[in-house]
């Protein structure tokens, strides 16, 4: 889901208004806080999703923050060869997520912190603990980011209290964002995730999911019980001017099952009255590889199988607005705003010949405070 990004860059303009004697904040005190409700709809799945977020001051640099986040969805996919039951039956499902942090910055220049989140709904259930740091270096013209996660997940059925597949992850990321000149930024970001599943099962695949072979035979679906995946992605920010900014980034990935991806993204902010008001547009375009396994049909002795479309070839459009109107110094709130976001999504699968197009809106907004 989309979240809003305030014009942060080097000489470009990010102000919020300050009466002239400012007092110190209690020892324990809330800087900010958000709630927002995204939704997403292609015609088959609706999802509406609810949340929250908080982040407290404590003394001696310590901050903590608490967030949560909920998914409503409805719907069902069309029936396809591949996919014997995807459209057996209309489903409603519910998924609840939380998270907490700790943060911890007692100098100007490095922070660490420490954060847990778990999800869970009626077949599963995800746990996720991480820790990292950052370090600002060469006069505070660099930071470099270190974080490390371990995620642990058990698959269900709803159909079945005994069924259980468990699978676990480890995920390590490394960025560097340098400051090129007073109007420029640039990052560089890196990340590897290595995933061990259920034999049985295997990564990214569906207990419910049966693969209709040439035979006539539907078959459980099952993927291979590793994966390792790498990414790396470059991003430069630079503003034209003192209200408007530019992005734009490359991203590479690349993993164990020879799917290899390409995606650019650019985006233009725009800020009027002071920041009072913010205008976004941005634009992705992304195209990825088929799995190695993927095929079109599978015999009865197939060692690997699939009837997840997203693991065939595809290339994904994705562009979008939004605006975010903000009031400074108003009563407690050093800023205050409201926004707004409306995406459209284009799919197209070159390899699921029986379903070549896929179409979906990304739409919400939200309210944040910064005290």
């Amino acid at each position: 889901m989309w979240l809003p990004i305030a014009l942060v860059i080097c000489g470009g303009s990010s102000r919020a208004v300050e009466p002239a004697a400012v007092s110190a904040p209690p020892p324990v005190h809330v800087e900010e806080a958000s709630a927002r409700v995204d939704a997403f709809t292609d015609g088959w799945i609706s999802v509406v999703g609810p949340g929250g977020a908080v982040e407290v001051g404590l003394p001696k640099g310590w901050s903590v923050n608490a967030a949560w986040s909920a998914d409503i969805i409805t719907g069902a996919t069309p029936r396809v060869a591949t996919d014997a039951v995807s459209s057996a039956t209309r489903f409603s499902e519910l998924r609840n997520g939380v998270s907490v942090g700790a943060n911890l910055a007692s100098s100007a220049e490095w922070s660490a912190h420490g954060s847990y989140s778990g999800s869970t709904e009626s077949d599963f259930v995800s746990h996720t603990a991480g820790a990292g740091a950052k370090v600002d270096a060469f006069g505070r013209m660099s930071t470099f980011s270190l974080d490390y996660k371990a995620r642990f997940e058990t698959t269900g059925r709803v159909d079945d209290d005994a069924y259980a597949e468990t699978a676990a992850a480890h995920i390590l990321d490394l960025g560097w964002t340098w400051i090129l000149d007073r109007n420029t930024k640039g990052t560089v970001l890196a990340t590897g995730e290595w995933d061990a599943c259920s034999e049985a099962l295997g990564c990214v695949a569906s207990p419910y999911r049966k693969v209709e072979t040439m035979q006539g035979l539907a078959l459980s679906e099952r993927h291979p019980d590793e994966r390792g995946r790498v990414a790396a992605a470059v991003r430069v920010s630079r503003a034209l001017g003192s209200a408007t900014a530019v992005h734009g980034g490359y991203r590479l990935y690349s993993d164990t099952w020879a799917v290899l991806g390409h995606t650019v993204d650019l985006s233009l902010i725009r800020s009027l009255f002071h920041e009072a008001l913010v205008l976004r547009g941005n634009a992705r375009l992304a195209r990825q590889g088929a799995a190695s396994f993927w095929a079109a049909g599978y015999g009865g002795d197939s060692e690997w199988r699939t009837g997840d479309r997203d693991l065939g070839a595809l290339t994904a459009w994705q562009a979008g607005v939004a605006v975010e109107g903000a009031r400074f110094g108003v009563g407690p709130f050093s800023r205050l705003s409201l926004s707004a976001h409306l995406d459209h999504l284009w799919l197209r699968h070159d390899d699921f010949l029986q379903d070549t197009s896929h179409d979906a809106w990304f739409f919400g907004g939200g309210l944040h405070a910064a005290f």
